[in-house]
């Protein structure tokens, strides 16, 4: 039995890392059971889903600054290239964040 916190649910999930998901793969490989206490469980969500909105919360603020920056002379082309980074930074946030719930209920 290998128990596990909250650290290693966000490594995980939104880190990506590797050497982690070999881990869980090794555990799965050799029948090791993988232990998550519920209070982990929900703390990593807790702080997981609370990182995103602050994510897509300082997008909307980038956006509010973005549109007084268009105002400038010649500036509104430049501006609408970055709005279009943001897009699809806020469309990437927006699928993390469903995965997480989707992941975070499969460790449950």
């Amino acid at each position: 039995m290998l128990l596990v916190e909250s650290n290693f649910v966000i490594g995980v999930v939104w880190e990506g890392r590797r050497d982690l998901g070999y881990l869980v793969d090794i555990c799965q490989h050799f029948g090791v059971l993988l232990v998550v206490p519920e209070v982990a469980l929900a703390e990593a969500r807790k702080t997981l889903i609370h990182r995103v909105d602050r994510q897509l919360n300082a997008l909307q603020q980038m956006r509010f600054w973005l549109n007084d920056i268009a105002r400038g002379a010649e500036m509104n082309q430049l501006v609408l290239k970055v709005k279009d980074g943001l897009d699809t930074i806020e469309a990437e946030l927006w699928q993390r964040k469903q995965r997480i719930h989707q992941t975070l209920d499969a460790f449950a």
